[in-house]
């Protein structure tokens, strides 16, 4: 009876530790419990049985090969795999994970905001044409930068180099070449001007889809003039010389490009205020040109 005993106990604790992987056969009689040489349980020997070594809790199959049981697996990879990955330094499969979708926490930085601040782009300056993003010929004369575009799909236009947040006055002085009466183009992230089209004596400002069409050309040809946008609260004003052309809700940001379709410009000076972001790349106009 004691002997029985220590089978039940044994099998107990056996189905205990595994998890109740193993399957536990109580034994009718001490006749029927077989022992290997050590003098330990041979489980295998016993009907329907299967060896358990007591000290790892290995399971191995009547065939010799052994399993790992489900205390040795997490997802998919064994001790000496864990061990292996251990000793290399690399994560366990045992390691806590991070929930799928997580990020791994950062110090908070509290970003800091670009200053608004005023920069004047001479284009008569061969190294402020340089570093300025163009497409065509741009030449240098009379203190300005001068190009031509053949047709009105374009084919030139000079972009700054700048990206800016935000923009509270744009200043560009500038004109039409005296044989090129039409088209002296501008853009400004959504904003979008047509002086002086070429299909009708008219100009088309846009800001986004929503365009504005007014008479006069605002432009004499052979003249110089200033072109000032400017952002009043949520408004952007338009002004030529000095005269209130045209206004529209919306904002004053991105690059800025300058551009002829099918006529010849010249552009001395822009000179924009406002917060700068050095970050951003700029590789031409915010948008196509039209």
């Amino acid at each position: 009876m004691r002997d029985r005993g220590i089978v039940v106990l044994l099998a107990g604790l056996v189905a205990l530790v595994t998890g109740g992987v193993i399957g536990v056969v109580v034994l009718g009689s001490d006749r029927s419990i077989r022992r290997d040489a050590s003098g330990r349980i041979d489980y295998a020997a016993q009907p329907g049985g299967m060896e358990t070594d007591d000290a790892t809790f290995t399971r191995v199959a009547r065939d010799g090969t052994t399993e790992i049981t489900a205390d040795d697996i997490v997802d998919g990879e064994d001790e000496e795999a864990r061990r292996a990955k251990r000793m290399a330094g690399g994560p366990s499969a045992s390691s806590p994970r991070p929930k799928e979708g997580s990020v791994t926490p950062r110090p908070r930085v509290t970003p800091v905001r670009p200053a608004i601040s005023r920069r004047h782009f001479r284009l008569a300056a061969s190294d402020t044409l340089e570093r300025a993003v163009t497409q065509g010929d741009w030449t240098i004369a009379d203190g300005r930068a001068t190009a031509t575009a053949s047709s009105v799909s374009g084919g030139a236009a000079l972009t700054l180099p700048t990206y800016y947040a935000e923009i509270e006055r744009l200043t560009i002085r500038g004109g039409l070449d005296a044989e090129s009466p039409y088209n002296f183009r501008v853009q400004v992230g959504p904003v979008s001007l047509i002086f002086n089209w070429e299909v009708a004596r008219e100009n088309h400002y846009r800001m986004g889809t929503r365009r504005t069409a007014k008479r006069p050309p605002a432009l004499v040809p052979g003249q110089e003039h200033e072109i000032v946008l400017e952002q009043r609260d949520d408004i952007v004003h338009l002004s030529v010389d000095g005269e209130a052309l045209w206004e529209a809700k919306g904002t004053l940001h991105g690059p800025v490009t300058v551009y002829p379709a099918g006529s010849t410009i010249f552009v001395r000076e822009i000179v924009v205020k406002g917060r700068a972001v050095p970050d951003v790349e700029v590789t031409g106009p915010a948008y196509p040109l039209q």
